[in-house]
Formats: C-alpha cells, sequence, structure tokens
C-alpha cells in the first residue's frame, strides 16, 4: 500500500500547476475510486471533513509545515488510478472541485447536520467513498474511465462481489426458478 504523499507527489510531478486544496480534491478522488474499482484503500491514511471539502491531515500538515516525508514512487497499478481521476477530474477548477465534493454523500454524510462554514475532523469511512462511487459507476453517470492493467480480468474476490450483488438483485427470479 501506498502513502497519501506517494500519491500527492505523483499528483505534484504530473500537475506542478495544481495547489494545495486542489491535490487534496485529486487525492481524495483517487482514494475514492480506487476503493470502488479495487475494494481497498490506496493510501492508509485519513481523509476528514473539512469544510472546504475533503482534506487528508496528513498532508495537509505535511505541505503546510514543509516536512519532509519519505517517498515512493506508484506501481503502475496505482498510477493508472490517479492518472484516470486527473484525466477526470483534472479539467475542473479548485472551486469547481470545491462543488462536486460537497455535494457528493461521503463529505455530506460525514459532516452530518453542520453548517456549511463549520470546521470538522470527522472521518470519510473509505467504505462510503466504496458504494458511493461504485454506485455512480454502475448507475452509468459520468465517471473516470476504470484502467486495466495489461488487460487483467477481475480478481476472484471483485468477481465474487459482483455475483453476490447481482444475486441480491435477482433474488425473487433465481427463488422463482428454482421452484420450477
Amino acid at each position: 500500500m501506498h502513502s497519501v504523499h506517494d500519491v500527492m507527489a505523483y499528483i505534484r510531478s504530473v500537475r506542478p500547476s495544481a495547489r494545495g486544496l486542489e491535490r487534496q480534491k485529486l487525492a481524495y478522488y483517487a482514494q475514492a475510486w480506487h476503493m470502488a474499482w479495487e475494494g481497498r484503500p490506496l493510501f492508509p491514511e485519513r481523509i476528514e471533513a473539512w469544510k472546504h471539502g475533503p482534506v487528508c491531515r496528513d498532508a495537509w500538515m505535511a505541505e503546510t509545515y514543509n516536512v519532509s516525508q519519505p517517498i515512493r514512487a506508484l506501481d503502475d497499478s496505482a498510477r493508472m488510478v490517479v492518472d484516470a481521476v486527473l484525466e477526470f477530474y483534472g479539467r475542473y477548477t479548485p472551486s469547481q472541485l470545491r462543488h462536486l465534493t460537497h455535494n457528493e454523500g461521503p463529505w455530506m454524510q460525514a459532516r452530518g447536520h453542520l453548517p456549511e462554514g463549520e470546521s470538522s475532523e470527522e472521518e470519510i469511512e473509505v467504505s462510503v467513498m466504496r458504494r458511493y462511487y461504485a454506485r455512480k459507476s454502475v448507475l452509468g453517470e459520468p465517471t473516470p474511465q476504470r484502467p486495466t492493467l495489461h488487460n487483467q480480468p477481475p480478481s476472484v474476490e471483485e468477481t465474487r462481489r459482483v455475483a453476490r450483488d447481482l444475486a441480491g438483485e435477482w433474488r425473487d427470479v433465481l427463488d422463482e426458478l428454482a421452484v420450477r
């Protein structure tokens, strides 16, 4: 697993013009889409629902106080996810990214009923990200294009998860067929 610092360093290298909060939103989306596509976090650091949108405190502190962090290069799979996120969300301005995150379920759910400008340290749970963004993808909403690493088939775990989800949706039909 990579660290958020690895992801932020990669984003800086590909989009040197991106500044603090913009990089934070892009790292958030990288985490969210990695969860939706791979079923596991891209990095272990928590993301909080701050008043200006999702922020990883560890990355914010390191950048704000210019704290050097050990950086590892992203592996091909992680890099491809971040590239897909940058391709899709890179067309938005920082204020548009803020608006997007403020109108999506994971940030709103973590904040609960806090007023718009109120500070918060509530965590945006990765399981909530996974459900929300996987659902967006399934519903055919505009989303980043899921990368495939050397056209690898989905993992056995991913195939089983999809089968369980579909079985749940088709339970009545399957029960009816089993009776016949």
